[in-house]
């Protein structure tokens, strides 16, 4: 065999520099046309690129370029693969990155970049970079992604075998009806935070869908928001506010709150209005205001949905005015809200616990009801004789007088 070894090759008159078997040396350059092969038989670097440029330019630059006459769509660009032999002397590629050419179109050129691994005896693609995505499992394989974070192996995990998404967990044995998305652990405290501004406006919202709207793909039927310049939480139903929590917990539900287990929100088992407060009396004999100076007072109502109960408690008070047992009842004007109007809803008679030593009514037991469609009590006086109720009167009125009562009627 052979050797031809050449320590020096110097260009000197032709231009095309010096070709062996098919690769030209030309000013420090080489150009291969033949495929080309680099083997070494141990580990040290096959091939390396080195640059001594100072400035700040990439480089060592390595490049692959697809030369092609008539570029399409879809067309691959260029690969490095990673291969080897299996235990059966077989090659095989067991990773690989490729380039895609999406659009040639001049100007508004797109490209891949695909990730392949070799798993379970096929390459699988687990990652891609594509204009405008990035793209994990486009196969749709069971190959799960896993964020580790400095405390957590599973600070975010998607379990592709159970199409769950997970973050700090990953336990995926849940309801198979909530099991989109878990977090947490299963011990401590785990929670999610929505955290926005506190101006005017800003709330954070959990939104409910089911893409039924008319014309949105994803119409809104239930949310859960937190209005933080308001201090307020509210509740939606059917795309309406159904409910808000105010401040130290007060609540308000415009559609009223149904009652009872597995009750449907009907006018038969809704609480639609529940209110506390105070109110102001009035009394009248005959039309007369009736005035009264000193001692206490003590009138207050509750409203539960249509009842309301009010009570009335005048104690040493001294009452004074034009006293008229010729004409109209007795009443107490004011109520805190007018009564039914529904017909034959008056409200049944309560006892007047009423006396005084100077101040009575002129006989028997005395009663107070309410009308129909009035925010008044009538006083009755039974007439002794056995003939029924009467409008009570008012026959003297002094001091150290003392009224009570306690009456429920319907709005």
């Amino acid at each position: 065999m052979s050797e031809i070894r050449v320590d020096t090759i110097s260009e000197k008159t032709s231009a095309n520099g010096v070709a062996i078997d098919g690769v030209t040396i030309k000013d420090g350059g080489i150009a291969a046309t033949a495929a080309s092969t680099i083997t070494t038989a141990d580990n040290t670097d096959t091939l390396t690129l080195t640059s001594t440029d100072a400035d700040a330019t990439v480089g060592p630059n390595l490049r692959l370029y697809r030369n092609s006459a008539s570029p399409a769509d879809s067309d691959d660009i260029g690969a490095i693969r990673f291969d080897m032999r299996n235990d059966n002397s077989q090659d095989f590629t067991a990773a690989q990155i490729t380039g895609d050419i999406g659009d040639v179109s001049d100007g508004t050129e797109d490209a891949e970049m695909h990730f392949d691994i070799m798993t379970a005896g096929t390459l699988r693609e687990y990652l891609r970079f594509q204009s405008g995505n990035i793209i994990f499992n486009e196969g749709s394989q069971d190959i799960d992604f896993r964020v580790e974070s400095d405390g957590r192996t599973h600070a975010f995990v998607v379990d592709a075998g159970t199409n769950t998404t997970m973050i700090g967990t990953n336990q995926t044995d849940f309801n198979a009806g909530a099991d989109d998305l878990i977090v947490g652990t299963g011990s401590g405290d785990k929670g999610i935070t929505i955290y926005t501004g506190s101006s005017v406006g800003d709330k954070g919202s959990i939104f409910f869908a089911d893409g039924l709207g008319a014309t949105d793909v994803a119409a809104r039927r239930g949310q859960i928001s937190y209005e933080h310049n308001n201090e307020l939480m509210t509740f939606f139903t059917n795309d309406t506010e159904a409910m808000r929590i105010h401040l130290n917990q007060v609540i308000s539900a415009s559609a009223g709150i149904a009652l009872g287990v597995g009750t449907a929100n009907t006018a038969s088992n809704v609480l639609d209005d529940y209110e506390e407060g105070t109110w102001t009396p009035v009394i009248k004999s005959n039309n007369n205001t009736i005035s009264r100076s000193g001692g206490t007072e003590f009138h207050t109502y509750t409203k539960i949905g249509r009842m309301v109960n009010i009570t009335f408690t005048l104690q040493a008070v001294t009452l004074s005015g034009t006293i008229d047992n010729s004409g109209d009842f007795t009443t107490i004007t004011g109520l805190p809200f007018t009564s039914s109007s529904t017909a034959g809803q008056r409200s049944p008679g309560t006892e007047i616990l009423f006396f005084s030593s100077g101040s009575k009514f002129t006989e028997g037991n005395v009663t107070g009801t309410v009308g129909v469609n009035v925010s008044k009590v009538e006083v009755l006086e039974h007439d002794g004789a056995g003939t029924g109720y009467s409008s009570g009167r008012i026959a003297n009125l002094t001091s150290n007088t003392y009224w009570m009562f306690n009456l429920t009627y319907y709005v």
